[in-house]
């Protein structure tokens, strides 16, 4: 009998350490990112066309289990390329409001049955890209998500 509780114990502080460890964010949290400005057409510099510079705060949330909630973005090119925004398409980054700071990519293992603009909440492992313009500044490989319904 001692066994079994000793062993719901272990199961429990476990269950309740790794709840601990997924972090609750939201868009506010991560605007701390700063990018100069560079021409196009010398990214002999850097080779990045606007490389990041990432408040403390955020640095310590890379690699770390964050959650976030926001508006689900499929990008139609060769590959599938989906997003998570702060806001709805027709006010997102790429139509001109907010900032690379208000997008994050996100990699499913697998395809996801998500349509364009569904509210959904993420959990993920946060990656910080200093250095590949060919993706977003945050990356979330994606643990769990699901949309929110109102």
């Amino acid at each position: 009998m001692n066994k079994v509780k000793v062993f719901l114990m272990v199961c429990c502080l476990g269950v309740s350490l790794g709840l601990r460890a997924q972090k609750v964010i939201d868009w506010e949290t991560i605007k701390g990112v700063e990018y100069e400005k560079n021409d196009p057409r010398d990214l002999s510099k850097t080779g990045v066309f606007n490389p990041p510079t990432f408040d403390d705060s955020i640095k310590e949330l890379d690699g770390q289990v964050i959650k976030i909630a926001g508006y689900f973005l499929s990008i139609p090119t060769e590959e599938s390329v989906y997003i998570l925004s702060k806001n709805p398409f027709a006010s997102c980054f790429f139509c001109g409001e907010g900032g690379a700071e208000t997008i994050m990519e996100l990699h499913f293992k697998e395809d996801p049955d998500f349509k364009m603009d569904d509210l959904v909440f993420v959990t993920g492992k946060l990656k910080l890209n200093y250095t590949d313009s060919s993706h977003c500044y945050y990356i979330l490989d994606v643990i769990d998500a699901f949309v929110l319904k109102m």
